[in-house]
């Protein structure tokens, strides 16, 4: 898919094939076909955002984990302060109080509505806005940009990682945290692990 190789299917799941290249210097795992922006659109409401006051069955990273993230040291400077922090999907904005917390301005994006305005209620003084193109309008810059198990529901993860790339300041970082497809609970469960039941996932790392 990235490199041009060809391609061997892994695994059939309800909604589409998980493939993988066969380049050995690439290996990436990804679905195929991938489902539509509407029907995923359908799939986070349903199992992330049912509701203000519901909980999906796929629940926000905890902010123990989020803080600890937060926390190394390619992202943390002795003084946050006027730092400016980019959460790109930030959910119900946990990461977006904990950096905040830390000293950070925060900016977040989300492109669920739900998500979206729980995330404005738990991060009051965050600007967070609702797609790249509202977000690269702003002409914002930033010292931190923080991706929380975010990079395998982007349908273009390269492209977009070159525009964010684009969004940093002088030194800046990119920290990208997603799941690991050679753990011991996916050798284990193979087909049924939950990374690769979960319908938003569009590539498995």
């Amino acid at each position: 898919l990235f490199c041009g190789s060809n391609t061997k299917k892994i695994y059939n799941q309800e909604w589409t094939s998980i493939y993988q290249c066969r380049n050995l210097d690439c290996q990436l795992l990804f679905a195929w076909p991938q489902l539509s922006e509407e029907a995923l659109m359908s799939c986070y409401r349903n199992y992330y955002y049912p509701d203000f006051n519901q909980e999906g069955i796929y629940k926000p990273t905890p902010e123990q984990v989020v803080r600890q993230r937060i926390s190394h040291g390619a992202i943390l400077a002795k003084d946050n302060k006027g730092r400016r922090f980019l959460d790109f999907g930030c959910g119900v904005g946990t990461s977006l109080k904990v950096a905040k917390e830390l000293g950070f301005i925060t900016v977040g994006l989300e492109s669920d509505d739900i998500a979206r305005k729980t995330a404005l209620a738990k991060s009051k003084e965050s600007k967070v806005y609702s797609g790249l193109a509202e977000l690269l309008n702003s002409e914002d810059k930033f010292d931190v940009i923080f991706m929380n198990d975010v990079i395998e529901h982007i349908s273009r993860p390269v492209e977009t990682l070159k525009i964010l790339g684009g969004l940093l300041k002088k030194n800046g970082v990119i920290f990208i945290s997603t799941m690991n497809r050679n753990s011991l609970k996916a050798y284990l469960l193979r087909q049924k692990w939950d990374s690769y039941c979960n319908p938003t996932h569009l590539y498995y790392f």
